[in-house]
């Protein structure tokens, strides 16, 4: 996917922006139902899942791993 965004001179970085901010902002997201975020996810290529038992702990490590901060 790195090869391919750089191919087409697009961003592979995403400094400046904290893993804290973001996810307070995943709190208004429109896919927020009964109190818990849904994440669509690719279980294989061309199938997606839809879940809710995501925890806010493999959130905040996946952001720190894409973001490179905090």
């Amino acid at each position: 996917m790195r090869s391919l965004l750089e191919l087409y001179g697009m961003p592979v970085h995403c400094g400046g922006l904290r893993t804290g901010e973001l996810i307070r902002h995943m709190g208004k997201d429109k896919k927020r139902a009964a109190g818990s975020l849904r994440w669509v996810l690719l279980a294989q290529p061309g199938r997606a899942v839809v879940r809710s038992d995501v925890s806010l702990e493999s959130v905040r490590e996946a952001l720190q791993v894409i973001l490179r901060v905090e």
